[in-house]
């Protein structure tokens, strides 16, 4: 599992250095998540069983299930609409309802929560957190 974190700090690491001049990220959260990405993570029995819970009805934690799941035009919506309440969240649009959702539905910090970059930080620090 630490491995696999030091990759994915790897991988934003390169996107990192080709960031817009403006602030904002040069990548979108899609770009992190692609399947090539996610597959090693998918090898993990103990990642895939924590996962039951948050798959739809009907779906098992199995490498083949999920990696539908995340092939899907659904998933693929969702991660882009979450790409869009990060950006919002680097420009400070407070008031809108993803940006809601961000900060309160996932219990994510404001002033943290800077962007896709901000939100893959808080993740990979999450890592380093005890589990409750």
């Amino acid at each position: 599992m630490e491995y696999q974190m030091n990759q994915l700090q790897s991988i934003i690491a390169g996107f990192g250095q080709n960031s817009a001049s403006i602030g904002q990220s040069a990548f979108r959260l899609g770009d992190i998540l692609t399947m090539e990405a996610i597959e090693p993570i998918l090898n993990d029995p103990e990642i895939l069983s924590s996962l039951q819970s948050y798959l739809p009805p009907g779906i098992k934690a199995d490498a083949a299930s999920v990696g539908r799941v995340i092939r899907s035009a659904d998933f693929k919506a969702a991660v882009e609409n979450f790409d869009v309440a990060l950006r919002q969240s680097a420009s400070d649009n407070r008031d809108d309802g993803l940006m809601m959702f961000l900060l309160h539905g996932l219990g994510l910090n404001a002033d943290a929560c800077q962007g896709v970059e901000g939100y893959v930080d808080i993740v990979l620090n999450m890592k380093d957190e005890p589990k409750q």
